[in-house]
């Protein structure tokens, strides 16, 4: 079998990323992949941001010592609160994923956009900072889906 080109590590608190790995199968069908699903600790957005970001470390230096040449952190909550600890240990490229709020922005029709994401995700300065900076156009809902909150008057969402 022939060495594959590329060698990522993915990671997310449970299977979710299990979509960002397509992707990056579909994009890289040669890479050789490694995906940690840390379902034993989910759901990351129960947790603290400290707590988040020490996890995410352990499981960043998993992913460097099978040798990964990149490393995709495929969680919101784990992108909005470590990702700057983890570039600033790794010494190869790190990719973080964050609620899609610049695209949403952009593409709805009806402008009004719907973020839902751990309450962790929601009160990070990542989502206030993406919010503040393409929001301004659109009524940006941002909602915990595990929490019992329920949209009002809101009668169509657009993509």
């Amino acid at each position: 079998m022939a060495k594959a080109l590329v060698k990522v590590g993915i990671f997310d608190s449970g299977v979710g990323g299990l979509s960002v790995f397509r992707e990056i199968r579909l994009a890289l069908p040669k890479a050789e992949l490694i995906y940690v699903a840390d379902s034993a600790h989910a759901p990351y957005g129960d947790r603290s941001p400290a707590y988040i970001v020490g996890r995410s470390l352990q499981i960043t230096d998993f992913l460097v010592a099978q040798d990964v040449d990149a490393i995709v952190i495929a969680c919101n909550t784990a992108s909005v609160h470590a990702v700057k600890a983890i570039r600033a240990g790794c010494q190869i490229p790190v990719i973080a994923i964050e609620p899609a709020i610049k695209p949403a922005a952009r593409l709805s029709q009806s402008k009004i956009i719907a973020v839902l994401a751990t309450s962790q995700t929601i009160a990070s300065e990542s989502v206030s900072n993406l919010v503040a900076s393409y929001g301004h156009d659109v009524k940006v809902l941002l909602n915990d889906p595990t929490a019992d909150t329920t949209f009002v008057g809101v009668t169509r969402f657009a993509v």
